[in-house]
């Protein structure tokens, strides 16, 4: 049973991939819903003049 350190790996491996997926995509969203809540309170380039 030396190969069963593989599988560990590889499932571990996957976790820690997905963990940082879930991350980096709930951050994306956020940050998308936070600029679209700013958009209107703060006014564009074209109406600052």
């Amino acid at each position: 049973m030396a190969e069963g350190w593989v599988t560990y790996v590889l499932v571990g491996f996957g976790v820690v991939v997905g963990v940082v997926g879930v991350i980096a995509y709930l951050r994306l969203v956020s940050k998308t819903s936070a600029d679209d809540s700013a958009d209107g309170e703060r006014p564009s380039e074209d109406e600052k003049d």
